[in-house]
């Protein structure tokens, strides 16, 4: 499942690099490097039209972007090979506009994180292959994706309405419903127009 194919591994790369970028900007030299690339709110001085692009490749520490370079290399390279370089690019870039959308529709604070894509890439993994079989760290069996992720979107739906906490709950939300949509807008619309 880890295959390397080139549009994933780019993606992999890219967000590697803001994740270093963003160490030595702010760490080292004391440039607020996620106050340029961060996703604000609209009406926030801060928000600039580039943040919904850049805000994708931004990571909050080690284990975020470690949890979604994970999900990123184990459902990436299925739905790459079924898509083809450009469509998954587009796609994937898709996702994490969809997450964007969302997360800013129902918060007002500033928005960091593959994972919105990363639930969109999850859930179009699933519709594409809904029995394989998904592990979860540290349980010795594995789900059908298909129950497994309908469970965790059912649980991000439910963490949603919880006030509180840092998780983008409602951009998780817009990256699967924006994978799934494009899922059958693959599928019926442009694979099978009639």
């Amino acid at each position: 499942m880890f295959q390397n194919t080139k549009i994933t591994r780019w993606i992999f790369y890219t967000n590697v690099f803001f994740f270093i970028f963003t160490l030595i900007g702010q760490n080292l030299i004391g440039i607020p490097v996620t106050n340029y690339f961060a996703l604000y709110p609209i009406s926030h001085s801060n928000f600039q039209i580039f943040q919904f692009l850049t805000s994708m490749f931004m990571h909050a520490g080690l284990a975020h972007l470690f949890f979604n370079m994970l999900g990123l290399l184990s459902f990436g390279p299925d739905c790459e090979n079924q898509l083809g370089e450009r469509k998954f690019l587009v796609f994937y870039l898709l996702m994490g506009l969809g997450a964007s959308l969302l997360q800013l529709f129902f918060t007002t604070g500033a928005m960091i994180g593959a994972s919105g894509a990363i639930y969109g890439l999850l859930v179009f993994f699933t519709l594409l292959n809904p029995d394989a079989k998904l592990m979860i760290f540290p349980l010795p069996f594995g789900f059908k994706a298909k129950y497994l992720v309908t469970f965790l979107f059912i649980l991000e739906v439910v963490l949603a309405f919880i006030p509180g906490g840092s998780i983008s709950h409602w951009g998780h939300i817009g990256g699967a419903l924006t994978g799934a949509s494009l899922y059958f807008f693959e599928k019926y619309i442009i694979k099978n127009p009639n």
